[in-house]
């Protein structure tokens, strides 16, 4: 879950109606659910957690001492020299924990690779456009090392449309 999206759109749950929000939209996964407590109380995010109601996803939340380590490691290479995009963290973590890594919604540019130019959103939840990422992230250079990293057999990154 990226950062913003707790900001944005839960309010970083302070209100009863950010909470059920939350509730209904975590609702729609299974599995494990990566919660940003970056720069937030646990306890906020542990209360919309508990007053959720229904089948509850595994929540693990990112440990921030992991998420400077990640930031130093690609500052030290000099790869990248803004602040990590949500995405890249998870990319570089998946790295770390998984076998096979398949990519798909990285794209550092605002319209498609293929024929049909079409306009592609930075986040699929708001209307963020690609070209005004890259005034906080380096997307241009994440993209590079997600496409070495393709070239490698390291993960497979997949371009085209969803």
């Amino acid at each position: 879950m990226n950062p913003s999206i707790i900001r944005t759109r839960y309010r970083r749950f302070r209100t009863k109606k950010a909470i059920k929000r939350f509730n209904v939209d975590v609702s729609k996964y299974s599995g494990i659910l990566s919660i940003p407590c970056l720069g937030m109380r646990l306890s906020e995010v542990m209360k919309a957690f508990y007053l959720f109601k229904g089948k509850k996803p595994k929540m693990v939340c990112m440990n921030n001492k992991h998420f400077q380590s990640v930031i130093d490691f690609w500052r030290s290479t000099g790869a990248i020299n803004k602040e990590l995009s949500t995405g890249f963290y998870m990319v570089s973590m998946a790295i770390q924990l998984c076998d096979e890594i398949d990519l798909y919604g990285f794209w550092p540019f605002s319209s498609r690779f293929e024929s049909s130019k079409t306009d592609v959103a930075y986040h699929y939840f708001d209307n963020i456009r690609a070209d005004t990422a890259v005034k906080a992230h380096a997307m241009n250079q994440e993209f590079s090392i997600i496409v070495q990293l393709h070239n490698l057999g390291i993960a497979k990154l997949n371009i085209g449309a969803c």
